[in-house]
């Protein structure tokens, strides 16, 4: 068990059953929690563990046989099996100084001598005269490495940041540069990949997924789409009743899962991504049963696609008309009943539809979609995951007592009550924040400092224009009826250096946006006075797209 993971006391884990859709979003997802558990913001082992002497992510992922996985230590089979790109992503991320170091932990020198006497308590050192000696020799020490960091800065992490990144500008640049002209900063990493492949696929996720990685963090799935030995195998019944393979189920999959359990000292919460139908839904529900026994008092979260690919389509188009029409009755009755079995068992659940919102004028790629959905609950889920007293928080319960949430309070603020439990999810990219002044108390105040002694609201003007107008929905639903809605609670994070004079008078904008226009049982907000383009800025792979 890890001493500097069990020193924080509020692990979580991240779970990722399904294709290639979701396996996407978690590995963009996991990159942008790695950026930020290494930066001054976030707490590192909330998200992450200690392996090596590196800070890799608590996660699992399961799906088809794929891609191989290359072992930390296997630098042989690196160099045959890797491209380019991945192998300057392992030498960057598994270098000496890199980022991802783990911190060490103060701890209580053992060589000293204590003397009790009474009520009094005294510790001597072993060798009060060598102590000048030795902080003589530290500083000289600490100068010497100082002068070797920089060193390796300009001649190494430079030069392979440098490559990772013209990797993604040479090979996944835009078609045209008026784009790249037009996009705003926090826009232009993902505007490099708006060409990633003609076809609109997506590169398969490991490709992606930057490292350092934990050992064993990936499970194979002992069926494929591409093998005619099994048949109707990717149906809800198949993963959550006893059809599938007890022995791969037992002895692998939950037993993967066990493992990483055991390495943690009091999980606080699990976040599984999965697909609203077939056999990952079935697993789904089977593992958050099993999370009920093994750790009863951790919050569970769900992140639901569910447009992922499904392998009868094929079938259904070779099926004719009667074919397509059964199977999609087939389809709507497993989504229906995943939906209900995960509600029953999960604390919260947020259902997803990456391609809900396209036209035909501006097809994304899955590489940008996964990646804004990405970003958009990177930041939801910063109000557990800061460091002291990083970001401004603020919130109409309870739980703004503490300084930091845990998952289970995280998740607690947006949940009403026990029979409310599904979410929907609305992100903008917009970097400036001043779209948050218009009908707050702040720009009224702002008027009356300007000379405008008679300055007033507007009549009929609310704070929270920006909600009906600036945020796009990733959940299956009709956001221009989002004003009808009954909002029953509502959270908003957001990642971007302020606009106004102070990140509190944005925060207090954010509160009156939700709470005057809507008047939700429960709110919460949270700002982090980081944008995602200083996050991603020299961020190894994980920032070089």
């Amino acid at each position: 068990m890890n001493d500097e993971g069990s020193a924080n006391r509020r692990e979580s884990i991240h779970i990722s059953l399904g294709s290639n859709i979701t396996n996407s979003f978690s590995a963009h997802y996991l990159n942008l929690q790695g950026l930020a558990a290494t930066s001054k913001f976030c707490e590192p082992f909330v998200t992450h563990t200690k392996e090596k002497g590196f800070l890799v992510p608590r996660c699992f992922f399961l799906d088809e046989n794929g891609g191989k996985v290359l072992e930390l230590d296997d630098s042989k089979q690196m160099k045959e099996n890797s491209s380019p790109y991945l192998q300057d992503a392992d030498m960057l991320a598994y270098s000496k100084y890199s980022r991802y170091q783990a911190p060490i932990l103060e701890k209580k020198e053992e060589n000293s001598k204590t003397w009790f006497s009474g009520d009094r308590h005294v510790e001597w050192g072993e060798e009060e005269e060598e102590e000048e000696e030795s902080d003589s020799d530290e500083n000289e020490r600490l100068m010497q490495e100082k002068s070797e960091r920089r060193e390796w800065e300009i001649k190494t992490r430079d030069i392979l940041q440098e490559r990772l990144e013209d990797h993604w500008v040479l090979n996944c640049a835009p078609t045209t540069t008026k784009d790249t002209e037009a996009a705003t900063v926090s826009e232009r990493p993902l505007l490099k990949t708006s060409g990633l492949l003609e076809n609109g696929a997506c590169p398969e996720w490991h490709t992606f997924f930057a490292p350092p990685h934990p050992s064993n963090y990936r499970c194979i799935l002992p069926y494929s789409n591409h093998s005619k030995l099994v048949d109707s195998w990717d149906t809800y019944t198949m993963g959550s009743t006893t059809r599938l393979d007890q022995d791969w189920k037992e002895d692998v999959f939950l037993e993967s899962l066990r493992h990483i359990l055991e390495d943690c000292d009091s999980v606080q919460g699990i976040t599984i991504a999965t697909e609203g139908h077939g056999i990952y839904a079935g697993l789904t529900t089977s593992l958050l049963e099993e999370m009920k026994i093994e750790c009863r008092s951790a919050g569970r979260l769900v992140l639901n696609f569910t447009d992922s690919y499904s392998p009868q389509q094929e079938e259904m188009q070779a099926g004719g008309w009667r074919g397509i029409h059964m199977q999609k009755m087939l389809s709507f009755t497993e989504k229906g009943l995943a939906t209900f079995d995960i509600g029953q068992t999960a604390h919260m659940v947020i259902p997803l539809k990456l391609f809900g919102n396209n036209d035909g004028h501006n097809k994304k790629t899955l590489f940008r979609e996964s990646a804004e959905v990405a970003m958009a609950l990177e930041a939801a889920t910063l109000a557990y995951r800061r460091k002291g007293s990083s970001g401004v928080i603020g919130g109409s319960h309870d739980y703004m007592k503490n300084s930091n949430l845990s998952f289970g309070e995280f998740l607690a603020s947006l949940q009403p009550s026990s029979r409310h439990n599904l979410l929907e999810l609305e992100f903008t990219l917009t970097p400036n924040l001043s779209f948050l002044l218009p009908g707050t108390s702040i720009e009224l105040r702002k008027k009356q400092l300007q000379g405008r002694q008679h300055a007033y609201r507007q009549p009929g003007l609310l704070p929270g224009e920006w909600i009906e107008t600036k945020l796009k929905s990733k959940s299956p639903t009709d956001e221009n009826l989002r004003s009808l809605h009954d909002h029953w609670s509502m959270s908003t994070a957001i990642r971007s250096t302020s606009s106004s004079s102070s990140i509190y008078e944005d925060l207090q904008c954010t509160m009156e946006s939700m709470d005057i226009r809507y008047q939700p049982r429960k709110s919460l907000g949270f700002l982090m006075d980081q944008s995602f383009y200083d996050l991603t800025s020299g961020g190894y792979a994980a920032g070089a797209y």
